[in-house]
């Protein structure tokens, strides 16, 4: 699977779990588990994989990406700021502080950065780097107890 669509098609699961959180459907401790290391996973594996690879085709990209980058790091705050809340009244805020930071980063990385990644790199290279991104998405949810 080429790394648009592999990183694409991850954007939909974790809005997937979003929308569970959000509709209080299962146990939010486990829901936000599971966010957790989909989120975490997703990101390793973007930033080793994906995000060098679109640096390197299109140099030019490089602000884009390291905005990505700052993206990822302000979603695992909020996160962050989820799990402490959980059990809290602050708990559905937190929430949706996660949610509207992960939703502006997908918008804009399947806007921009996916955009310029299809239209610059050549489709033996997107396959080969949407197999790595899996490959390193999937060790990183087996260290989480989750399967790809």
């Amino acid at each position: 699977m080429n790394a648009v669509t592999a990183i694409t098609a991850d954007h939909r699961v974790l809005e997937a779990l979003f929308g569970r959180l959000q509709k209080g459907e299962g146990e939010p401790a486990e829901v936000l588990a599971e966010i957790k290391a989909r989120l975490l996973a997703h990101s390793v594996a973007e930033e080793e994989h994906v995000y060098p690879l679109l640096v390197r085709e299109e140099p030019g990209e490089k602000p884009a990406v390291h905005h990505g980058v700052a993206e990822h790091r302000e979603a695992e705050e909020k996160l962050a700021a989820a799990e402490k809340a959980l059990g809290t009244n602050g708990f559905d805020r937190a929430c949706q502080d996660l949610v509207d930071a992960v939703s502006h980063h997908v918008r804009e990385e399947e806007d921009g950065i996916l955009r310029a990644l299809a239209e610059a790199t050549p489709a033996a290279l997107l396959d080969a780097a949407g197999d790595a991104f899996e490959q390193r998405r999937a060790t990183e949810l087996a260290g989480h107890g989750y399967t790809a």
